[in-house]
């Protein structure tokens, strides 16, 4: 290319993202992945980083491997397999890949007004109340819940633990502060669930970016915690665990669902993801399908 600079020889010069858009489509999208190599890329990480995804289902992983090849320009499996396992700042582009979630406050607004009408009432029995968010993301599940609870009168007796497996996400909900951008949304879903209030009472405007109200920050307990290498936390009352199982394969699943149990109270609740229902329910029955809501059944 210097060459071509210093004699005039080109008709044009590419800057970097059009070259990367033009090799694009003359290469072709990445390849797909072998699921014999696949399976052993899976290993690798395991035992270069001690990260487990080898239960994680093989169509989801698909995806989000080709996704980030694609981003990078890599079109070969061969020469991305040897970035990650070689470059730890290469996997941990690909961690944060793997364990970003899509979240907003209120999200799926009849989960949330099912559990204002039909669980509060069954957990203002205690006389203390704790409640686990798992796969946290960045916060917004907790601190509805947390407000959810101030509204029903009952946050001075509880704990809300919430954990993900993602170190970085954990520290940005821990610090309570969200963007104004989402906040029509955020408003609509909140009305939706049952909300007694205004959305904003809830947050501390300041200027450019909100954040949440110190009492909600109070029972809130944020640390890193994986549903696939961590054992049981406490007994939970309620345990919110949604869109997580629909990336493992049914093995994995029933480990997570052994966990989810044995970290119930005799009785307690736990919420899954909208289309999510395990084979087997591992000592849960159905509370309401709708909302995949399933109760424990502990044996006397």
């Amino acid at each position: 290319m210097l060459h071509g600079r210093k004699t005039g020889h080109f008709d044009y010069i590419f800057p970097l993202t059009e070259m990367h858009s033009y090799l694009s489509r003359r290469i072709g999208p990445p390849q797909i992945i072998p699921d014999r190599e696949l399976a052993q890329f899976l290993q690798a990480i395991y035992e270069t980083y001690g990260y487990d995804y080898r239960q994680y289902s093989p169509g989801s992983l698909q995806r989000l491997l080709r996704k980030e090849m694609h981003e990078q320009g890599i079109y070969r499996f061969s020469h991305f397999r040897e970035q990650i396992l070689s470059n730890p700042e290469a996997f941990e582009r690909l961690f944060l890949e793997f364990s970003v979630n899509v979240t907003h406050f209120f999200r799926k607004p009849s989960v949330f007004q099912k559990i204002r009408t039909e669980i509060i009432p069954y957990l203002r029995s205690y006389p203390h109340i704790k409640i686990w968010s798992a796969a946290c993301s960045t916060g917004e599940e907790p601190y509805s819940l947390a407000i959810l609870l101030a509204e029903e009168g009952l946050l001075h007796k509880s704990h809300i633990y919430a954990t993900d497996i993602n170190p970085y996400m954990v520290e940005i909900a821990r610090n309570g502060y969200f963007s104004k951008q989402d906040f029509e949304d955020n408003q609509s879903t909140y009305q939706q669930s049952g909300g007694k209030g205004q959305f904003s009472d809830w947050f501390e405007d300041l200027g450019l970016c909100l954040r949440i109200r110190p009492e909600l920050l109070k029972p809130m307990l944020f640390f890193s915690h994986s549903l696939v290498n961590t054992g049981i936390l406490n007994e939970f009352n309620l345990i919110l665990c949604r869109n997580v199982l629909i990336y493992f394969q049914p093995e994995l699943q029933q480990h997570v669902m052994t966990l989810l149990y044995n970290s119930c109270v005799p009785n307690g609740f736990v919420v899954l993801g909208e289309t999510e229902m395990p084979a087997s329910l591992q000592g849960f029955s159905v509370y309401d399908s709708a909302t995949k809501i399933l109760k424990s059944v502990h044996a006397p």
